[in-house]
């Protein structure tokens, strides 16, 4: 055998010999930490994902200040917007002011008030006689005194509550307590108109009584449906 064939069998054995010194190096450049069984694997940080959190931390001021300046705007918004309809229905009712001013309203209630118990209590002090009390009074003086003053009662009631009815008419029209109020307010009148046109005040009987009752609950039903008007 050729002394140049030994020395291709020496370079063909040192090939293998070769790779694995490349791979031993290659080996020494990754380092690879011990696992235990039943242990997870260690997570990689995301720096992305914590760049993420770290703007949105930063955003949340931001986002709040945003909202309570939102919150302002659609605050004011409401203001204005109550401000145009108010001034609107002014221009198409001029009675309008009376139910949004401070006092002006709250004055017709109480004036109202004091009408329906001026009514009211003359009333009742007449049909008290009526039913026998008092029987030393003449029936025809007291009730010129009782029902004057009545009648002075409703006619104070009727102004206040018209000018109360001017102010808001659509919302009262469309509320069920004042609408039965009406109705009962008719039917007390009905009653007065056949009370003396049959002559009752000279005939104390049993019908002017049953008229007396009936009157009575119906001024009754008149005064809670008007303070009913303000829950419905």
């Amino acid at each position: 055998m050729a002394l140049d064939d030994f020395e291709e069998d020496d370079k063909t054995k040192a090939a293998p010999s070769g790779e694995i010194d490349g791979l031993e190096e290659s080996n020494d450049e990754v380092e690879y930490e011990p696992v235990i069984e039943g242990e997870e694997l260690p997570e990689k940080k995301d720096k992305a994902g914590v760049r993420s959190q770290e703007e949105e931390k930063g955003l949340r001021p931001k986002l709040k200040k945003k909202d309570s300046e939102i919150k302002a705007l659609k605050k004011e918004y409401d203001e204005l917007k109550d401000k145009y309809l108010r001034a609107l229905a002014e221009m198409q009712n001029p009675l309008a002011w009376l139910g949004s001013h401070p006092w002006a309203y709250p004055v017709l209630e109480v004036v109202h008030i004091f009408g329906i118990a001026l009514l009211l209590g003359n009333l009742v002090l007449f049909e008290l006689r009526v039913w026998g009390w008092g029987s030393d009074l003449p029936v025809p003086a007291l009730a010129r005194l009782s029902l004057t003053l009545a009648l002075l009662g409703f006619g104070v009631a009727a102004a206040s509550g018209l000018l109360m009815f001017a102010s808001q008419p659509a919302e009262l029209l469309g509320n069920r307590a004042f609408v039965v109020k009406l109705g009962l307010l008719a039917l007390a009148g009905i009653n007065a108109a056949l009370f003396h046109a049959r002559g009752a005040l000279v005939r104390l009987g049993t019908a002017a009584r049953v008229q007396t009752l009936v009157s009575l609950g119906l001024w009754l039903g008149v005064i809670i449906c008007g303070r009913w008007i303000a829950y419905v």
